[in-house]
């Protein structure tokens, strides 16, 4: 298998360990930075021309905020629709399905799945580093991961 460096591949089991919360905190941030866009006089709507640099009344702020909660958003929708094409490629019954769900939602270490399944741990290695590498293959496709985020 081809080398993944290690930062994408940490970052891509972190997505799938918060597969689930990810897209519900991006709507409640989105929700509160709307919320208190609302609570500002005159709303968003009153934004004068500004500076075009740091934003710098509390409605230019608040406009920012809302926006790059929608960017987030939007990002997390993007996240689900990755992971929906994962469990397509990899339905929850299939052997990389049943350890990425033991391991990313149930917590499970290496070794319960090894004796769970009655295989060895290099088997569940490779299973899990197929389901990985799909992963960031999809979300490279999906414009989530470039090769300009690896640091």
């Amino acid at each position: 298998m081809p080398m993944i460096p290690d930062e994408l591949y940490q970052r891509a089991e972190r997505m799938r360990r918060n597969r689930g919360r990810f897209t519900a905190r991006a709507r409640e941030q989105l929700a509160r930075a709307r919320e208190r866009a609302g609570s500002l006089p005159g709303g968003i709507g009153s934004i004068s021309g500004g500076t075009g640099g740091i934003p710098q009344s509390r409605t230019e702020r608040a406009a920012l905020a809302v926006i790059r909660a929608e960017k987030g958003l939007e990002r997390a929708l993007k996240w689900e629709k990755v992971f929906r094409a994962l469990d397509l490629i990899y339905p929850p019954e299939s052997d990389e399905g049943l350890i990425a769900a033991d391991l990313y939602d149930h917590g499970m270490s290496q070794e319960q799945i090894c004796r769970k399944l009655g295989t060895d741990r290099q088997t569940v290695r490779r299973r899990r580093d197929r389901y990985i590498y799909r992963l960031i293959l999809l979300a490279a496709a999906a414009g989530l991961v470039t090769i300009n985020d690896i640091k």
